[in-house]
């Protein structure tokens, strides 16, 4: 059972942070290229939802899920994840340092969007994208009370849930155990994030 919570667990928080991130990039990059006044009252709607408790989306997130046919199923809770609104806000953050001579320069030779993200939008927010990786990842890896909503079985039971109904010293070794993967999640983008300061 606790093997089969790690991998779930690590497969949804894996699935969560690629999804995420890329839903995240394009909502952020609007942010940085559009004009329209119509961008603060969006981004001010992004704050709100970040600062929204679980508790007040719980319900109708059980009711769409139920709708979908998708209760007791890793997509239930990989879905709503890919949705967050943290990495938007990092990201569109990140994107403001982008030089506006840049843009210009890619733009004449190219009118694609697709291609600005890739080769200027991307490259400029190497730190905020590590940044984001590392908060999703654990976000995703502590994540307790929207599987307790989704996921009733025991068949796919994630790590918290696991360590929520373990006993004893079998409690405590899953604690431990799980704490590996987010700590060298840490390590890693650390110093990644060091070397990039210094390339800097």
């Amino acid at each position: 059972e606790f093997l089969g919570a790690y991998f779930y667990t690590f497969l949804c928080a894996a699935l969560i942070t690629a999804a995420n991130i890329l839903v995240s990039v394009p909502c952020a990059y609007f942010f940085r290229v559009t004009r329209s006044w119509m961008k603060k009252v969006l981004y001010a709607l992004y704050i709100v939802l970040l600062l929204l408790p679980y508790q007040a989306s719980m319900l109708p997130e059980y009711i769409l899920a139920d709708a979908a046919g998708l209760t007791d199923s890793l997509l239930s809770v990989i879905i709503p994840s890919a949705f967050a609104p943290l990495s938007v806000i990092i990201l569109a953050q990140t994107f403001r340092s982008i030089p506006e001579d840049a843009l210009e320069a890619f733009r004449l030779e190219s009118s694609s969007l697709v291609k600005e993200i890739i080769y200027i939008g991307l490259p400029c927010a190497k730190s905020g994208l590590i940044c984001c990786g590392v908060l999703i990842f654990t976000g995703a890896w502590n994540m307790l009370e929207r599987p307790m909503c989704l996921l009733s079985g025991h068949r796919l039971m994630l790590l918290q849930q696991y360590i929520g109904s373990a006993e004893g010293a079998v409690s405590f070794a899953a604690v431990i155990v799980s704490a590996l993967a987010p700590f060298l999640l840490f390590l890693f983008s650390e110093e990644k994030l060091r070397s990039l300061v210094i390339a800097d």
